[in-house]
């Protein structure tokens, strides 16, 4: 999960959805970055930190209780 922290919820979604089909043990490859630039260029976005928080709920990820 680390790994994928740094992009966008979206994409990241995307990489499990391949990694789960494919039915590979990692998500994120050398190629990744690669992938990433071109699929932020088909939507004309900016690179953007990931909100970790959407990713979290995304995948009903615990979090820590605020204090």
């Amino acid at each position: 999960m680390e790994q994928l922290n740094r992009y966008p919820a979206e994409f990241a979604c995307l990489l499990l959805e391949q990694a789960l089909a494919g039915g590979y043990k990692t998500v994120v490859f050398a190629s990744t970055p690669d992938d990433f630039r071109r699929w932020n260029e088909q939507r004309g976005r900016k690179t953007v930190a990931v909100d970790k928080t959407k990713l979290n709920e995304t995948w009903n990820v615990p979090t820590a209780p605020k204090p």
